[in-house]
């Protein structure tokens, strides 16, 4: 606090003026008694004694304080505001994740294709020209649970398949893909047993493609009704075929009955889903493959042009093959075997159109077994 002692002053007086700061010890002017200016001052002299307030160092220091502290702060807020939004890292983020909100502009496929193509009925010449050179990313089977086959065609794991990758790459059908045994082996930027390795190469191809051998026509219908954009091919084949193939491991009766059913699910889908499911013989495909394999993706809005494809391996070509060769089953049947197979699938054999080959169908329990 500011406090002033003055002295009654006679006009034309001369005045000496001090300003002094009062100490801590020894009293107003330290070691000298209070009143020694005034005693020792000239006559005529007036003295007036001002005293000031200390000065306030610390106020000063927290004035400098705050304003470098200001100064920090809008700093801070400069580099914040340079730093990515979560909202903008969550748009760009791809999984592994459930499911997807939206995706990102080029990343959604051109064409999602779906075959169900049954043990032995001849997927190979359908899948030679669904690879890698014409667009396509071919997934393995997953497990038949959840939603994971819809997942896999938008390039997205479910939680259950990133919990479990390892164990389905070493173990199960959906290891065995081209992408496992050979691309993620040759394409530096990939790991073969990283989930988002998979979802990204995935991403990168135009076309998706899954080969089932086990879902059912009604888990089938239901995808269609949940994938406006997916397309289904059902591949059958003579079940003689099939079975020759097959030996001991399968009896007639079981493969035939399962035919049957999947026959009556699968006119039904060709009318409820046309342009969306189609059925194909694998007699017909095999005989001109590059031929066939064109127009069946065109009836499904699939335009690839194949004729350009060449290959032939084990005698099989990419361009034709005789009916004889594509028949080749029928020198692995004995006589009584193929009279076995009739006996047990006149049904599907009729609805298939494929004619008898053995003498009569009295086929009996004590006929020899396939194999």
């Amino acid at each position: 606090m500011r406090r002033e002692e003055e002295l009654s002053l006679p006009p034309q007086s001369r005045v000496i003026l001090i300003k002094y700061h009062p100490t801590t010890e020894g009293g107003e002017l330290g070691a000298l008694p209070g009143d020694v200016l005034v005693r020792m001052a000239p006559p005529g002299m007036s003295v007036v004694k001002v005293v000031e307030p200390p000065r306030d160092r610390e106020a000063a220091l927290m004035a400098r304080m705050e304003k470098s502290m200001l100064r920090a702060a809008g700093a801070e807020e400069v580099e914040r505001a340079r730093l990515p939004k979560p909202r903008e890292i969550l748009m760009e983020e791809v999984g592994p994740v459930g499911q997807v909100a939206s995706v990102r502009a080029g990343a959604r496929p051109r064409a999602k294709l779906l075959v169900v193509a049954r043990q032995n009925s001849g997927f190979p010449v359908l899948g030679q020209f669904l690879t890698k050179q014409q667009g396509f990313f071919s997934h393995g089977e997953p497990p038949q649970e959840g939603d994971s086959v819809g997942d896999l065609l938008n390039c997205v794991l479910s939680p259950e398949m990133v919990a479990t990758f390892s164990q389905q790459v070493a173990g199960g059908d959906f290891g065995r893909t081209a992408y496992f045994q050979s691309e993620c082996l040759l394409d530096s930027r990939a790991v073969c047993g990283d989930p988002l390795s998979y979802e990204t190469t995935c991403s990168e191809r135009p076309y998706q493609l899954l080969r089932t051998r086990h879902s059912s026509l009604v888990r089938v219908r239901q995808l269609l009704e949940d994938n406006q954009d997916l397309r289904v091919v059902f591949l059958v084949r003579d079940p003689r075929g099939v079975l020759a193939h097959t030996g001991t491991t399968q009896r007639p009766q079981a493969v035939c009955s399962s035919l049957v059913s999947d026959l009556s699910l699968a006119r039904a889908l060709l009318d409820s889903h046309p342009g969306h499911f189609v059925m194909a013989h694998y007699e017909v495909l095999a005989t001109r493959p590059a031929e066939e394999v064109t127009s069946l993706l065109s009836h499904l809005g699939i335009q690839l042009s194949l004729q350009e494809v060449e290959g032939q391996e084990g005698g099989w070509s990419t361009r034709e093959n005789t009916v004889q060769k594509v028949n080749s089953w029928k020198a692995r049947l004995a006589s009584q075997q193929l009279q076995k197979i009739e006996n047990q699938c006149l049904e599907v054999l009729s609805q298939l159109e494929y004619p008898l080959l053995g003498q009569g169908v009295a086929g009996s329990k004590d006929d020899p077994p396939l194999g």
